[in-house]
């Protein structure tokens, strides 16, 4: 990465094909000026005519109000009840692996190396940055790129094996590399719980 020295950089990736179930993962500017204008909004209500003014009520039957937050906190009831069951959460997002933070150099630059999942599929990678002169900078469009798995094997096997029950075990070998290679596929029979139907006997380790 190249950038202006001191810079603050948040990076993110996640995989493409969650973008068929929401389209919201990316920075864009509609949000920074929405989030922007947020921050000068509030509710009016029928306490901010006296809260301007320095103002407050007082009843003549001596009830007392409960202390008035701010205007934000006004609105709807606090349960005495509250939900005690933890909520459920998750620890492992593979789709969306990179989520990394940095800064850049006095140089100007900026290198970083991350693992990327073992997996066939698309990422889109998508990012911003903080300077304290220049202010914010957005990534206009997310990079994508794709990763692949050099050498694999799919196996395609039933879901259940009755006692007795022939069946034919399905294997597939994928092969990315620039160059063909010959492959030896073994299927270990360890507890001796099946019998390979048209091979030797004694070849039970394969």
């Amino acid at each position: 990465m190249s950038g202006r020295p001191g810079a603050y950089v948040g990076l993110a990736a996640y995989d493409k094909n969650l973008l068929n179930y929401n389209a919201n993962h990316d920075i864009f500017w509609e949000d920074v000026m929405q989030l922007f204008d947020g921050f000068h909004a509030f509710d009016e209500n029928e306490f901010d005519e006296f809260y301007s003014t320095g103002l407050f009520a007082r009843t003549l039957d001596d009830i007392m109000f409960s202390g008035s937050h701010d205007m934000s906190a006004r609105h709807g009831l606090q349960t005495s009840n509250p939900n005690t069951k933890l909520p459920l959460y998750r620890t492992n997002f593979l789709e969306s692996w990179l989520w990394k933070n940095v800064t850049i150099r006095r140089s100007g630059t900026r290198t970083i190396y991350e693992v990327v999942p073992d997996s066939t599929t698309s990422w889109y990678l998508t990012g911003f940055s903080i300077d304290p002169v220049y202010g914010l900078g957005i990534l206009k469009k997310p990079i994508e790129f794709t990763t692949i798995l050099p050498f694999y094997i799919v196996e395609n096997l039933p879901y259940s094996i009755k006692r007795g029950e022939v069946v034919e075990l399905h294997f597939t070998l994928f092969n990315n590399l620039e160059r063909e290679y010959n492959a030896d596929v073994t299927l270990y029979n360890v507890f001796n719980q099946m019998e390979f139907v048209g091979r030797p006997l004694e070849g039970k380790g394969s």
